[in-house]
């Protein structure tokens, strides 16, 4: 458990000196330094704390469903790039799940102005934090299309997967979307409350966890 402690620092030093400059490589390097974190932190809190491991189990039971629909809310225009390839983000207090395109392809010209994401694969955490890649893509040989609905799964693991149900012409294949949407409660109250009320057990462990290090550093 010492050695899994002491990984646990090493990344928590690794995030603090990326910060300084939080664009560009250094910024999807503290993301993974943070997906990294928590799965640690997971780990050490699961073997020596009861109340996290119930907390945390429900709330993947909470989570998981199927038929969920994800609508696209807002989109981009880039001349140099044509299609969502990394997507990150995370459940508001509102209950709704709320994911970004961290990252798009880059494209000039050619049949790449043609492609779009059929398809995504992740995972989300007990916290409600998103992380998907495209797993899949198809080509549209005139124009492009820009996805404007997905139908996901979640798996009580957590294991995600999107496929796309909609889409909409784009003359110029340089359109993408940047923000999806999705109720993962399907507007349960108390699946939505019961899901907040751990979430706070969560991370109010993890800061003591981060907490007890950094005194004792």
């Amino acid at each position: 458990m010492r050695k899994l402690l002491k990984k646990i620092e090493s990344i928590n030093t690794e995030i603090t000196e990326c910060k300084d400059s939080f664009w560009g490589y250094k910024r999807r390097r503290v993301i993974a330094l943070k997906v990294r974190e928590f799965q640690l932190m997971k780990t050490y809190l699961l073997k020596t704390d009861v109340d996290f491991k119930q907390k945390h189990f429900e709330n993947m039971r909470l989570l998981m469903g199927e038929d969920l629909i994800f609508k696209v809310v807002n989109t981009g225009f880039d001349q140099f790039s044509s299609f969502a390839l990394q997507l990150r983000g995370g459940l508001l207090p509102s209950g709704l799940l709320l994911v970004n395109t961290l990252e798009t392809n880059t494209s000039i010209g050619g049949f790449a102005k043609g492609v779009y994401p059929i398809e995504f694969e992740g995972i989300i955490n007990s916290l409600g934090k998103i992380n998907l890649q495209m797993s899949e893509s198809k080509l549209a040989i005139i124009g492009g299309r820009v996805p404007s609905k997905y139908k996901g799964t979640i798996s009580e693991s957590g294991y995600v997967k999107l496929t796309m149900l909609d889409s909409t012409f784009e003359f110029t294949g340089s359109n993408y979307f940047s923000q999806l949407v999705c109720d993962p409660f399907k507007k349960d109250a108390n699946k939505r409350r019961e899901f907040f009320e751990n979430k706070k057990v969560l991370s109010d462990k993890m800061k003591i966890l981060m907490g007890n290090r950094k005194k004792r550093a």
